[in-house]
């Protein structure tokens, strides 16, 4: 389980990276009084990068314990490949969804972010905790049928 929670890191961080910097360089995508002071902006965005992923991981780590200790999964093995696409799935949808949310609900748009971090963290530790019970199910062949159980 801390494999699949490193990796969801990891993938967190190699999306934000780029993200950051086509929103700061390119689209200039910061606030008013960082115009021009570009590298600041990064730097700030950095490490809001860095306080998003490990609370998402924490958070991640936390319901996913949790699942797995609810149904029982303890012995079954994580897969860190699924924490690291769905690292990266969390931050390619996060900078859609806060573009939506400014052009949709711009009085509410710190509140959506905040439902974006909660929704997308549930669904995470969901999938994982899925993928684990998908593993964890005994393979039966075709030919034993209902006998084996």
């Amino acid at each position: 389980m801390w494999r699949a929670a490193r990796y969801f890191f990891v993938g967190i961080v190699v999306a934000g990276i780029p993200i950051n910097l086509i929103s700061v360089y390119l689209l200039h995508g910061v606030a008013t009084d960082r115009v021009g002071l570009w590298d600041r902006a990064y730097t700030e965005l950095a490490i809001e990068l860095t306080i998003f992923a490990v609370a998402m991981t924490l958070a991640l780590w936390l319901l996913t314990f949790l699942g797995r200790l609810i149904f029982r999964l303890r012995g079954s093995p994580t897969n860190p490949k699924l924490g690291f696409l769905l690292g990266l799935a969390v931050m390619t949808v996060q900078y859609p969804w806060d573009v939506a949310a400014r052009r949709f609900f711009p009085n509410h748009s710190n509140e959506q972010l905040g439902v974006y971090v909660i929704l997308s963290v549930f669904v995470c530790a969901a999938i994982l905790v899925w993928d684990n019970f998908t593993r964890k199910l005994p393979k039966l062949d075709s030919q034993e049928g209902l006998s084996a159980l």
